[in-house]
């Protein structure tokens, strides 16, 4: 269990928190690139309790800046988008894409050029890179960009869905890294993973730290002669590799695409999850990204009550009565509460990760407030190289030969 003190630490994002200082070190991904168009009007962005704007000048770049006005802090997500500029609609404000003050048409004519060189927005550092629209928030130099291979292959190759969670950021990532629970929450679902996970429902966990989190292997008893080891990486801030359900070396594992889930805090109480799918030999439709048709079904139900759980369909066998997967996740995590409170908490071995997890965390809030560079801002993380893995494997056989790290 957590203490309240850590648990406020752990799930408070804002600007004048422990919490929130650490996660701005990070870049996220807050937009698909398709959201703006160019000369189109300006989107709301909302990123770890702060509000901006995001928008796509005439000439294809992308500015994002704070959403109310510096003058009577109006919106700007009115604002004309013009001449690679906003132009605020209340006293016609101008700012460039660097967020200066480029016009103040309400102002004197005899004292306008001094007055306009003293005023700017907060201008937000942006990137764009995987059809996505990425920021950077912090205060200090931005760090290295997540370049995970997914930012590598052709757009063809890479499918990406997004979620709204209506809860804290935390009970999402820890409902991700708790491999025990597959064999629970998920044992209807029909698929590799299930019937693996099926065999054997209190994997033991090995953990192992890296530079930029964590490695996570939940060991499962297959057969007298066999084991399965599914290993999960954990990236700083909030990323994890969702390892492919299927046999390693077969050909279904190697049309499985890779997929990696991003938690973006966009305030204490909500947070957008993104589903990046991708596969590199070929490329990958809607319809086999499964974590896109997953989100669809979800959406159906996520204003449901309970999500549309079936009791009738429980009766019949199913696990949950939910209608998918990611829906199952989700309903779970939002039933802990806007926040969990996890001074109340009983842990056991099978949630080794999670208590790891928040140790990481914590640590790296200290880290940061003592000046130094929390797991993933050092700059010299191999974000292209880190994939999960999933491994069949003799019980003498350790799970780390089989597999390269």
């Amino acid at each position: 269990m957590l203490t309240k003190e850590n648990n406020e630490l752990l799930t408070r994002v804002g600007p004048d928190t422990r919490g929130g200082g650490l996660l701005r070190r990070y870049w996220y991904p807050v937009l698909k690139s398709e959201q703006l168009e160019a000369g189109g009007p300006p989107i709301k962005v909302r990123l770890l309790g702060e509000d901006f704007v995001a928008f796509r000048a005439d000439d294809g770049r992308v500015g994002m800046m704070d959403e109310y006005c510096p003058h009577r802090r109006t919106s700007l997500l009115t604002a004309r988008n013009e001449d690679c500029a906003l132009r605020c609609l209340f006293h016609g404000w101008k700012f460039d894409l660097e967020g200066s003050l480029i016009e103040a048409p309400s102002e004197p004519s005899d004292r306008v050029f001094s007055f306009i060189s003293k005023v700017r927005t907060r201008k937000v550092q942006v990137r764009e890179s995987a059809q996505l629209i990425w920021a950077y928030i912090g205060l200090r130099d931005a760090p290295q960009f997540p370049d995970f291979e997914f930012n590598y292959v052709p757009d063809t190759h890479r499918q990406i869905a997004e979620v709204l969670g209506r809860c804290n950021w935390v009970q999402l990532a820890e409902g991700l890294l708790d491999s025990a629970h597959i064999s629970h929450l998920h044992a209807s679902v029909g698929s590799a993973l299930g019937r693996l996970s099926s065999i054997d429902r209190s994997p033991r966990f090995e953990i192992e730290s890296t530079p930029w989190g964590m490695h996570v292997a939940a060991t499962r008893h297959v057969s007298d002669g066999e084991q399965y080891t599914r290993i999960s990486e954990f990236v700083m801030p909030s990323w994890e590799f969702i390892p492919r359900p299927a046999k390693p070396g077969t050909a279904a594992f190697d049309e499985l695409p890779s997929v990696l889930v991003h938690q973006v805090p966009i305030d204490d109480a909500t947070t957008k999850m993104w589903f990046i799918s991708w596969r590199t030999a070929k490329p990958l439709t809607y319809e086999e990204s499964r974590w896109n048709t997953r989100a669809d079904s979800y959406r159906e139900v996520m204003n449901e009550p309970l999500m549309g759980q079936d009791r009738a369909k429980m009766r019949a066998g199913h696990m949950t009565g939910m209608n998918d997967l990611l829906t199952e996740d989700m309903l779970v995590a939002e039933m802990q509460g806007r926040i969990a409170d996890r001074s109340g908490e009983y842990l056991g071995s099978s949630d080794t990760a999670i208590a790891r997890f928040r140790r990481i965390l914590l640590e790296a809030i200290q880290v940061n407030e003592q000046g130094g560079d929390p797991a993933g801002t050092t700059g010299d993380v191999p974000y292209r190289q880190i994939m999960s893995n999933s491994v069949l494997h003799p019980p003498d056989v350790d799970w780390r030969e089989r597999v390269a790290m």
